[in-house]
């Protein structure tokens, strides 16, 4: 944008993890677990076959989901801004995260920023 200076440019990096999956998961192998001891203690055998494998099907599930990790990579910038720049078009494009003086900490807008600003 005109009327927009950039001082410094950092590069940083969002590191997500889905716990809320990985939690469902380890209460569902938890239950799981539990009712396979149930059905091993009752004497139920063909119910009881089949829930080490519902049991080994979440554990793979939980071990693969819980080393991934979602990175997402983003600039940051540190901006002088003129008079000329209308801070309505700024916030449209950029989130403002901080202001030292006249010089402002600015990121560029991603579609999770957007849709997380219209739902408040």
């Amino acid at each position: 944008m005109d009327g927009i200076t950039v001082l410094n440019v950092t590069s940083q990096e969002a590191k997500e993890f889905g716990y809320d999956v990985v939690s469902v998961l380890l209460l569902c192998t938890t239950i799981f677990l539990f009712v396979g001891v149930i059905f091993f203690i009752t004497g139920s055998s063909y119910l009881f076959l089949s829930v080490p494998f519902v049991m080994l099907f979440f554990f793979i599930s939980l071990l693969i989901l819980s080393n991934a990790k979602l990175i997402n990579t983003y600039n940051i910038y540190e901006v002088t801004i003129d008079n000329t720049v209308s801070w309505v078009e700024l916030n449209k494009h950029y989130d403002i995260l901080g202001q030292r003086g006249n010089i402002i900490t600015i990121k560029e807008k991603t579609t999770d920023s957007k849709i997380s600003k219209n739902n408040n």
